[in-house]
């Protein structure tokens, strides 16, 4: 079931919130090492699109810049772009609602959702490490799933490119709710990891460019 799962929390809309909302939560409270196998399913879709797009970059720049004659060809600078920005936040075109003119978003947006979404009803089943926040899941749940580790560590770690990329997220919805998730946890006693901090740094001053007065002050 994990495939069919990870595949409704990509779609958008209400397909989404209803497997959120219903399905997930006792989908982990019967399996909770799930909440592993779904964030690598994830995962690996970050990294397989991010392969494919570094290469076809890299061919494309040299080709381009070889036969130009165009300096910035072979400097990895000159194409570098802040996450959640693109040629239309650049250019003034975008309106800064959050709204996508295809009405389903894009993958980036979609597999954001889907990242929260997770993460929100992991936090609420207990099944996050509640020492580091949203860093890293819970050690007993982690050995159980037997996903291999990094070198020296027993609890899984969640991909801290993805909670970036959701933090900056077009959506201004799944932003906000990426947010709240680094903010809140349910304890009054409990403060902001590490990876937490780390993040809010980055995010809270393109939160605040934002055009929509309702968002900045949310």
């Amino acid at each position: 079931w994990i495939p069919v799962t990870l595949s409704a929390l990509l779609r958008p809309g209400r397909e989404r919130a209803g497997c959120a909302q219903y399905a997930l939560p006792h989908l982990m409270r019967q399996d909770a090492a799930s909440i592993v196998f779904l964030l690598e399913g994830l995962k690996k879709e970050v990294d397989e699109e991010a392969d494919e797009s570094q290469t076809k970059e890299a061919d494309e720049s040299q080709t381009t810049g070889e036969a130009a004659g165009d300096p910035t060809a072979m400097d990895p600078m000159a194409t570098f772009k802040i996450p959640g920005v693109t040629d239309e936040d650049d250019d003034g075109s975008d309106t800064g609602d959050g709204s996508d003119d295809s009405g389903d978003g894009s993958d980036d947006e979609r597999r954001s959702a889907a990242l929260v979404a997770l993460l929100k009803r992991a936090r609420a089943a207990s099944l996050l490490d509640p020492d580091t926040g949203v860093a890293f899941v819970c050690e007993s749940v982690s050995i159980a799933s037997g996903i291999q580790m990094p070198p020296g560590q027993t609890k899984y770690p969640v991909d801290e490119r993805m909670l970036a990329a959701a933090t900056v997220c077009r959506d201004r919805g799944t932003c906000k709710e990426a947010l709240e998730l680094l903010c809140l946890d349910g304890k009054r006693s409990s403060l902001p990891g590490l990876l937490e901090l780390r993040l809010l740094r980055r995010a809270l001053p393109c939160a605040m460019r934002g055009e929509s007065a309702a968002f900045r002050n949310a």
